[in-house]
């Protein structure tokens, strides 16, 4: 190729010269023009402190804190409350700029709500407040402030900033994204310590390095739950470059988060916009490259040795049964352990049977990875056990918990950090393992290696690096995380930071509208003993703060600031996900105020949305739809997106019906409608209505009345079909010590396509077991599915409405294989949300032949979803044994919907339906023990349902369903009033007023 010097080539290529290149080459030559190869080399292999220029180390954000004045003004009105309103002013008046009037009562302290308890106030709170409000402006305002911050509501709320900020999940991550059953006691850490204004220095410190700071305090120990977020990949093979980017994680999320600054951008190369030079990024990284993972107990020394005390007692008690169970399980587990390790590279295999002596910090940090997964296996080894060795561990299992009243209290279980050995490994970059770096801090800031503790100073088997990082964190005259904390602060105040890219302060971010006022802030919370209750009653008390937000700007803003950066106004802000979940909760008077424990579940709970389980894939439906946090990334500022999903969920979704119903059933106790539309405002929007909106309202209420009262048009009535398939209703079955001699016939378009089950006492719940005597005709030629029994309608939404389960068989084009026992079910999975599972047993059922199946469904505790334990026996084979197979599934909450109707033979849909004869039909709102079913010794016998077909004919409670049958779910006759009232509510938490806080 011809020779083309940079200037000339990009002359070239700027002014359309003949030089004749491809698009693709041209560009690639421009970019070797432009950063020619071996420059970055070059670079790099000067000093760290002599890659910063000097326009670098000028930049405002790695200058020192400054020490700035109180500007002097005018403010002429008197406008100015504290320090803050004059760092405003001082911005606004030589701009001409007046600032807005104070927002009205009703205004002031349902954003004081929301902003420190994410919240709203109750109409009666208001009221008492606007009473206060109009007497003392001032001690209103103040006192509400206090009482705020001393609500155990405000550790929630604030909780929830900061989970977002560090990316907080209960889950892996990734495809299999598995549960963290302990995680969630680090979300109630943070909330306690934000109720116990614990000093923003020790929060952070403790986060960082409490296994070192205070290595014998439970909570110091919980509290470095912090450094257990990261993303974990559960089959990952690659375990080198696992622990690279769970260190790489730590790393960029602590840079974010503390410090303010996108340090990832320099794990490559030295940063393209900030003075960031690569090393600095493993000097950084360094601080944490010593973190193992510690699965321990948060209890003091002295809890733990009574804790181990009893375990010991527990262990003697029972040694010999768990000898014996473990000699059994000895070849299998050495199986799965040596075919797990196999997975691994060679080199990885060696890293593992390295002898102990000789394995290094990192090598025994990657062993760690390899580790887990051979005990994913091992754990699995008693699936391997069979017969009459399966039969007597299980003899053992039963044996074992006889003992279970020697065991100690269960204690609070948690993820927590300890250093691996006191000498940690150096941190290293993956592709240049001759390149190591120790524990250093950004070289604009201390260009030297850090000084780490003497062995004397630090816990004995920990190296005091991450004690020395969070000590130089969170020193008062750090510029960085100082300026960070003041401006997140201020923010969720405010709806925007003094710089609005919260999470990076460089080139690439934003500069600050207020610098002055930012430093001034950084320097008050150090003093204020680094209390963040305190700077809340300084920010809050000011006139800024108390400003409208809706007021006219005048022409001087509209001309210099139209944008409002300089804070004349205050700003209007969408409530976030979490906030209008709760807030509708909280305007039907259903909020249940208990805090902290285990995350539940399900989009239906009535607990407040911090409690709900956060699975980093799938996230929960409001955080879905309502821009919630990604769960990966440290999210600084929700993002604010108008779409129609939004719009369509808060008009039909499940959840805000019943919510909107409930306000409408509060609503209908008043005697009138005048009292009725009161309360409706005052329950959603905490005021009562204008003359006008109450008269819209009563149009509105009329108008729905008059739609409720007209009176349906039937459909023409059409002729009752005739059964196309005539067969007898009943037939002769194989008398059993379970069943008669009969059977009913249910085949396809014949006199019993299906049946409806009618008035069962209760519903079956969500653990029950379902039983059936059959012999099966035929299977569908297609993928569709013989439906024994079921309460679903399988319709295909994935929605609360369509909850529910079917028992049915496989037919000949099914990817589960024809014949096979299925269970399907449409509910809540561990992560909250509505999910359909086919639940396969892998047992086939032969046609034309009599058989027994049974299926005992138990859903999760909320952890890691049930079990469906199949049974099957061929009843024509009087030697045949049972055949019984345990299937996981993943649903932990409602799996089936009381209202909607329960069939034999079918579901509550036309097709899917059975062909054959069913001789009996048993349904248990319970899980049935083995010897408690219809083929057990002992069968239970307080069935909610027990069709027993001895006499060819139906019970009053079986009746035969038409061969078109299939309903929506049942609902009862329409309440003219309350359903107007209903769609009244409905409108009111759909208006702008609710969703915005002003």
């Amino acid at each position: 190729m011809p020779e083309y010097s940079p200037s000339s080539l990009i002359a070239a290529l700027l002014s359309g010269g003949k030089a004749r290149l491809s698009p693709a080459f041209a560009f690639g030559l421009l970019l070797l023009a432009i950063v020619p190869p071996g420059l970055a080399t070059a670079q790099e292999k000067k000093a760290p402190v002599d890659r910063i220029r000097a326009e670098d180390r000028d930049y405002w954000f790695f200058k020192p804190l400054t020490d700035p004045r109180v500007p002097a003004v005018k403010d002429a009105g008197g406008w100015a409350r504290n320090e803050i309103d004059q760092f405003i002013l001082g911005k606004l008046e030589p701009k001409g700029i007046a600032p807005a009037p104070a927002a009205d009562a009703r205004t002031l302290i349902r954003r004081a709500y929301f902003d420190l308890t994410g919240l709203p106030p109750s109409h009666e709170e208001i009221q008492a407040f606007s009473k206060a409000y109009a007497a003392n402006p001032d001690g209103a305002v103040a006192d509400l402030i206090d009482d705020l911050l001393e609500s155990p509501q405000y550790g929630e709320r604030w909780g929830r900033i900061w989970l977002d900020l560090v990316r907080y999940g209960e889950s892996n991550g990734y495809k299999a994204d598995e549960y963290r059953p302990h995680m969630w006691r680090y979300r109630d850490w943070v909330i306690r310590s934000l109720n116990a204004d614990m000093p923003y220095d020790q929060f952070v410190r403790w986060q960082l390095a409490g296994d070192e700071i205070a290595p014998d305090n439970p909570e110091a120990l919980t509290a470095t739950g912090y450094l257990r977020l990261w993303p974990y990949e559960s089959n990952q093979r690659n375990a080198p470059s696992q622990w690279n980017i769970i260190l790489e994680d730590i790393t960029d999320i602590t840079g974010s988060v503390l410090m303010g600054v996108s340090i990832g951008c320099a794990k490559c190369h030295d940063h393209k916009f900030d003075p960031i030079p690569r090393d600095d990024y493993f000097r950084m990284q360094a601080f944490f490259t010593g973190v193992y993972p510690h699965d321990t107990m948060a209890t003091t020394p002295a809890e733990r040795a009574a804790y181990d005390a009893q375990q010991a007692k527990w262990e003697t008690a029972t040694a010999e049964i768990r000898a014996e169970m473990d000699r059994m399980l000895e070849k299998p587990r050495q199986s799965a352990a040596a075919g797990q390790v196999k997975q691994f590279s060679p080199e990885l295999q060696a890293l593992y049977h390295k002898p102990e002596a000789e394995r290094t910090p990192l090598d025994l940090q990657i062993r760690m990875l390899i580790q887990r997964q051979v005990d994913i296996s091992e754990a699995k080894a008693d699936s391997k056990l069979k017969d009459e060795t399966k039969k007597r561990y299980t003899e053992l299992q039963e044996k074992l918990k006889s003992f279970d009243n020697l065991k100690p209290k269960p204690v609070n279980e948690i993820y927590a950090i300890r250093d691996i050995r006191p000498d940690i490994p150096p941190a290293r970059i993956l592709d240049e393992p001759e390149r190591q770096f120790r524990p250093g801090f950004l070289t604009i800031l201390d260009p030297g290696d850090a000084s780490l503790p003497k062995p004397a100073e630090r816990p004995k088997d920990s190296s005091g690096a991450r004690t020395t990082f969070a000590n130089w964190v969170t020193r008062a005259d750090n510029p960085l995380s100082t300026r960070v904390i003041a401006n997140r602060l201020w923010h969720y105040h405010f709806g925007i930071g003094i710089v609005e890219s919260a999470n990076d302060f460089g080139k690439q971010g934003y500069l600050p509208t207020h610098p002055e006022l930012l430093d001034w802030l950084a320097r008050r919370l150090p003093a204020e003993g680094w209390s963040l209750k305190a700077m809340h009653r300084l920010i809050m008390n000011s006139s800024t703060w108390r400003q409208a937000s809706v007021t006219e700007p005048g022409a001087a803003a509209e001309e210099n600031d139209p944008d409002n950066h300089l804070l004349w106004r205050q700003r209007v802000r969408r409530l976030e996900a979490e906030q209008l979940r709760d807030a509708t909760l909280a305007s039907s008077r259903e909020l249940d105020p208990k805090m902290g424990g285990e995350g539940v579940t399900g989009e239906d709970t009535k607990r407040r949305a911090i409690y709900q389980r956060l699975m980093k894939n799938p996230r929960t439906l409001f955080l879905n739809t309502f821009d919630g946090p990604d769960g990966f990334n440290s999210c600084s500022r929700r993002d604010v997106t108008t779409i129609a999903p939004q719009a369509l969920m808060m008009l039909n979704n499940g959840f805000l019906t019943q919510r909107a119903r409930q306000i409408a059933s509060l609503a209908a106790a008043e005697k009138d409608d005048a009292g009725a539309i009161d309360k409706a405002f005052a329950l959603t929007l905490g005021r009562q209505p204008t003359g006008e909106e109450e008269s819209q309202a009563r149009d509105f209420l009329a108008i729905i009345r008059e739609e409720i009262a007209k009176p349906a048009t039937p459909p023409a009535a059409a002729p009752k079909p005739e059964p196309k398939v005539k067969t007898t209703a009943f037939k002769g079955f194989p008398e059993t010590s379970f069943t008669g001699g009969q059977a009913v016939n249910i085949q396809p378009d014949s006199l019993y396509e299906k049946i409806e089950i009618r008035d069962l006492p209760r519903p079956e719940g969500d653990t029950f077991t379902v039983e059936a005597v059959l012999n099966l005709d035929s299977l569908y030629p297609d993928a569709s599915v013989r439906t024994i029994a079921s309460r679903w309608n399988n319709s295909g939404d994935l929605s609360v409405d369509s909850y529910g389960w079917s028992l049915g068989i496989t037919s000949e084009k099914s990817k589960y294989q024809p014949a096979n026992l299925i269970v399907q079910i449409t509910g809540q999975d561990t992560a909250g949300n509505p999910r359909y599972e086919v639940v396969a047993s892998d047992l086939r059922i032969p046609k034309q032949t009599p058989y027994y199946v049974a299926a005992v469904v138990e859903v999760g505790a909320g952890k890691d979803g049930g079990t469906v334990t199949f049974h099957a026996r061929n009843l024509a084979d009087p030697k045949a044994t049972t055949q019984t197979v345990v299937v996981p599934h993943s649903f932990t909450g409602p799996v089936s919907l009381p209202e909607r109707r329960l069939f034999l033979g079918g579901r509550d849909a036309p097709h899917h339906l059975f062909d054959g004869a069913i001789a009996r039909f048993r349904l248990s709102n319970r899980a049935l023990e083995t010897k408690e079913l219809l083929i057990g010794e002992q069968p239970a016998t307080d069935a909610l349902v027990d069709a027993n077909f001895t006499q060819p004919a139906l019970t009053e409670k079986l009746v035969r369903a038409e061969p078109e049958a299939g309903a929506k779910v049942a609902s009862k006759p329409a309440d003219p009033r309350l359903n107007s009232l209903l769609d009244l509510s409905l409108a009111l938490l759909n208006s702008n007023e609710f969703l915005y806080i002003d």
